[in-house]
């Protein structure tokens, strides 16, 4: 995976490419949409963004841990973030988008229904009221019409969380 900075100039230049060069510098997110919410992953903690082609339920197991899935040659468990910020649940279904997600050693795929796009966000921009332990800010895009809001991910809360369950 490139260093962070890299992946920050290479967002710097997309953005340019297509005629956004109000924004050139700040903290890089992977935009995603679990249903209709607006959520943002720190793009130093994305590992992998897949279209999720199968998957094995786990009988049993809580809402958080609907299933897990091989990406890569590498059996990941499947997170629906529904249950840890008061959100209906989501069921897997072949289609929809897995975005495996690392803090440190700990790595998990969190079920989206979209993969949207990489946002370079000035820290002015962050919000930081109403956190909770699982989002840690919220921003505005501005670039888009109308501005989309994104609840930023505190990854390492989420997977410690799907940790838990399993003690």
């Amino acid at each position: 995976m490139p260093e962070a900075q890299d992946l920050a100039n290479w967002l710097l230049a997309h953005h340019q490419h297509k005629g956004e060069d109000s924004i050139t510098q700040g903290i890089p997110f992977l935009a995603v949409l679990r249903n209709d919410h607006g959520f943002a992953i720190p793009l130093t903690q994305v590992r992998l963004v897949a279209r999720l082609e199968s998957f094995s339920p786990l009988p049993g197991a809580p809402p958080l841990l609907p299933g897990a899935t091989s990406l890569q040659g590498r059996i990941v468990a499947l997170l629906d973030l529904g249950p840890l910020v008061e959100e209906e649940t989501l069921k897997p279904r072949v289609g929809m988008y897995v975005t495996v997600v690392s803090d440190g050693d700990v790595e998990a795929g969190l079920i989206v229904t979209r993969a949207l796009d990489m946002h370079l966000v000035p820290d002015e921009y962050i919000q930081k009221e109403d956190v909770t332990p699982y989002i840690m800010g919220r921003y505005a895009w501005p670039l888009s019409d109308p501005q989309e809001a994104f609840d930023i991910i505190q990854v390492a809360n989420v997977l410690d969380a799907a940790r838990h369950v399993f003690k």
